[in-house]
């Protein structure tokens, strides 16, 4: 998309670029993790390239089978 000639001359021009990966998997059934990549050129008013990288491990809080949650009244 084409942008109008005001909104680009505060933003490093008149297009740009962004995007990402996402990569999540379970380790095992109470273990997950995540990793994502992001990148931008000329986005939100930054001019030139920037990317980050977040990751998460995770893990999965199972009540021991002899503990019942309480029902909601």
């Amino acid at each position: 998309m084409a942008r109008s000639d005001e909104y680009a001359l505060n933003n490093y021009g008149d297009t740009g670029v962004n995007g990402g990966l996402n990569l999540g998997w379970n380790i095992t059934k109470d273990i997950s993790a995540t990793v994502m990549y992001r990148y931008y050129y000329n986005k939100l008013g930054n001019g030139g390239y920037g990317d980050i990288l977040i990751y998460r491990l995770a893990t999965i809080s199972r009540l021991p089978p002899s503990i019942k949650p309480k029902k909601a009244v």
